[in-house]
């Protein structure tokens, strides 16, 4: 993670940040490339994502403290649903919450709020429908609502591991998705420069998570940001050997 030694490069960072993802970032995502640590350094008293955020010209999020918790595991819920659309295209199951360490625990949801894990896209549509900062992840909801919850047991349909070079800074993309050419249209629309590189079928997505998961954890020391990786030749062919399905 890059530190950063005082509050104007901190702003910096901030603004950075919002101009690559085009809307004001979410603490857990500023985090990512920020030091909580050092930021707490920055700031006097508690919300120091808020104060900053304030010094940026932005507005914090400002809600009731009766709603306040409520409305926040829906932030949360919504936050980790866009990583996992960008990364698989599907909204976020149990294990992907557990994994993310996030609190309260899916369990700790339904006893606190009354909340089922199916229910919780249908609650995050009611409550941020009418924001643009979520108009990706409602869009990605059905009207249904109930029903876009992913199951929580393995799929039988088959899924592919791929990898993809973004050629403007030699970065290499680690994914899964059910079909990696249409994945890698999609993202050529956002970023003409990606071309896929390699993808190999596994029987079921269960699997293929197990393999994306265990390529991030080798690789993860050489991590640019998400599931990009900065890679040698050593690296690249590694993983051609074990994706060893070429496509180009």
């Amino acid at each position: 993670m890059e530190r950063y030694a005082d509050t104007d490069v901190a702003v910096r960072a901030y603004k950075k940040l919002k101009a690559e993802l085009g809307r004001v970032p979410s603490s857990r995502e500023f985090y990512k490339v920020y030091s909580k640590g050092e930021l707490s350094l920055l700031f006097e008293g508690g919300r120091v994502f808020s104060q900053l955020q304030q010094l940026c010209g932005d507005s914090p999020n400002r809600f009731s403290s009766a709603k306040s918790s409520r409305h926040k595991i829906l932030r949360q819920w919504g936050e980790l649903a866009r990583e996992t659309l960008h990364a698989r295209e599907q909204l976020p199951i149990q294990d992907d919450w557990r994994r993310a360490g996030i609190r309260p625990t899916v369990s700790g949801i339904q006893k606190s709020h009354g909340l089922k894990w199916s229910d919780v896209p249908h609650r995050f549509v009611e409550e941020f429908s009418g924001e643009a900062q979520w108009s990706d992840v409602v869009a990605a909801i059905s009207p249904a609502g109930r029903n876009v919850a992913p199951k929580e047991t393995p799929t039988a349909e088959e899924c592919y591991v791929y990898l993809i070079l973004d050629s403007r800074n030699r970065s290499h993309k680690i994914g899964m998705s059910r079909d990696p050419w249409k994945r890698e249209r999609t993202l050529q629309s956002e970023e003409p420069k990606l071309t896929l590189v390699a993808a190999k079928k596994y029987v079921n997505r269960k699997i293929a998570l197990a393999i994306e998961k265990a390529l991030h954890n080798v690789y993860d020391h050489k991590k640019k940001r998400g599931e990009y990786f900065e890679l040698d030749d050593e690296d690249l062919y590694e993983l051609r050997r074990t994706l060893d399905d070429p496509v180009g």
